[in-house]
């Protein structure tokens, strides 16, 4: 029982790496397609020694033994790596219906074919199979390990990535969060395995127009996985690691080109397409995503990079890939953008580049300093500096994309609905500003932010914890 579970939770790993990579927007892909130009390659991936195992294991147990699912299984991954989901459908399949004869309908066994299969049906763009197989999944799941562990929860991601490929952002949004937040608790907030929850959480974000929590999700896990370039497990390479950041430089790139930072956005796209071709190759259907979006930076009237050619490349892989990644059915996916472009009437809305406001410490001296380093119509780039107090300077450190729609709430993740008027002195003058309580954190120590649309740069006045004053804005001043 312990090797099947922690075969599930490896299989469940990396299908969450590999929905966050799916981009087609199809909900019905027929499995009909003409024969593909790209065809599988049977001499790598250990691919002809797993091919003998399985022919012994049928002359030697049978067609339908238990034995042959972990070497379908990894068959059928040998096919995947290489793109080809539909030609990996029918091993996954077979693994299926043997799981299901030999080991009962509500066994991890057919929990881990029905997940694997599932992960195929959403990279080849049938949704529709995808939700079902992984429904099936997650109803094994919870009946045998229960709703509050890794594997439930790492399913119900999943299903979220599901939802939001067939656009349904509510769902996906909540589904998504869930989990991650239930997730977080038992292995941490910065566990590489949450890092897929937070890139699909990203897409969410930009598609509903909030590209401060878009770019936010998504720094947060290129940052936890820039991590395992120095500390990645053994046996995964420098290419694995950075293919698993591909995605997530993606939409990064496609939120910076929303927010008008062509620049930053063609570096993100340019990153995102190198790791995938060291890793893929130049014909794999992952490379479609990031080349659409390229497309889509290319058509913007102060880009100066060179993206000529993105979209007719994309469109050739798409053909080349016709009945071995997906259905001649599934089209190209579209560029990466909000469905609904919201106006930039936030708090941010007359921000400029040179606003700044500076912070002191519990003991009054200073410590923090937020100014905003760009800005466009729709965004600020607000850089966040620390006080050196032997080199008596600011020493420069992250920076946050600020959407210019966002209110102070949104911006800081607050809930407007718990706020409460209070005055704060600053600069000699009363300042009204609004005050939330936000959750305990790991150490159950209770705090609250004060916000206030007077302030530049992102508009925040203060953080108190458990009554100590941590952070209170000391000076500001906006750019001309």
């Amino acid at each position: 029982m312990k090797q099947t579970a922690a075969r599930i939770m490896l299989i469940l790993q990396l299908s969450i790496f590999l929905c966050v990579v799916s981009a087609a927007q199809n909900d019905a892909a027929s499995k009909s397609s003409p024969s593909p130009r790209r065809q599988l390659d049977h001499t790598v991936y250990n691919l002809p020694s797993l091919e003998k195992q399985l022919t012994e294991l049928e002359k030697t147990k049978g067609k339908e033994d238990a034995a042959l699912i972990p070497v379908l299984e990894e068959i059928g991954k040998a096919y995947r790596e290489q793109g080809g989901y539909l030609p990996a459908m029918p091993l996954l399949e077979r693994a299926l219906a043997i799981a299901r004869k030999s080991s009962g309908e509500n066994s991890t066994d057919v929990a881990g074919a029905a997940d694997y299969l599932g992960t195929l049906n959403l990279l080849a763009g049938d949704y529709g199979a995808a939700l079902e197989n992984y429904e099936l999944a997650r109803s094994i799941l919870e009946k045998t390990m229960g709703k509050d562990g890794p594997p439930y929860l790492m399913e119900m991601q999943n299903i979220g990535v599901v939802y939001l490929r067939q656009g349904k952002l509510s769902e996906a949004e909540t589904t998504l969060l869930n989990s991650e937040n239930a997730l977080s608790k038992l292995i941490g907030p910065a566990a590489p395995e949450l890092t897929g929850c937070q890139g699909a959480l990203g897409e969410v974000y930009l598609r509903k127009g909030n590209l401060t929590r878009a770019a936010s999700q998504l720094q947060y896990a290129l940052a936890v996985l820039s991590e395992g370039l120095e500390l990645r497990p053994e046996g995964m390479t420098e290419a694995d690691v950075k293919e698993m950041m591909a995605p997530m430089q993606n939409v990064l790139g496609a939120v910076y080109t929303t927010a008008s930072f062509y620049d930053r956005a063609g570096d993100l796209l340019g990153e995102s397409l190198k790791n995938y071709e060291a890793k893929r190759g130049h014909s794999h259907e992952s490379l479609e995503a990031v080349l659409i979006n390229l497309s889509a930076l290319s058509e913007a009237e102060k880009y100066k990079g060179d993206a000529a050619g993105a979209r007719e490349r994309a469109e050739s892989i798409h053909r080349e890939n016709i009945g071995f990644a997906h259905a001649a059915s599934v089209p190209l996916p579209p560029p990466l953008k909000p469905d609904v472009m919201r106006e930039s009437k936030g708090s941010l809305a007359n921000g400029q580049a040179g606003d700044w406001v500076s912070y002191s410490g519990p003991d009054g001296e200073p410590a923090r300093k937020m100014e905003i380093a760009k800005s466009s119509p729709t965004a600020a780039i607000v850089v966040t500096s620390d006080w050196d107090g032997a080199a008596k300077k600011w020493m420069a450190g992250p920076e946050q994309l600020m959407s210019k729609a966002s209110n102070l709430y949104e911006l800081w993740d607050l809930d407007e609905a718990k706020a409460k008027p209070e005055k704060l002195e600053i600069k000699g003058k009363q300042l009204d500003v609004s005050c939330t309580l936000m959750p305990p954190d790991a150490n159950n120590m209770q705090c609250k932010m004060c916000v206030s649309d007077e302030i530049p740069a992102g508009g925040m006045a203060k953080i108190e914890c458990d009554g100590k004053v941590l952070m209170k804005a000391t000076d500001y001043k906006r750019g001309k």
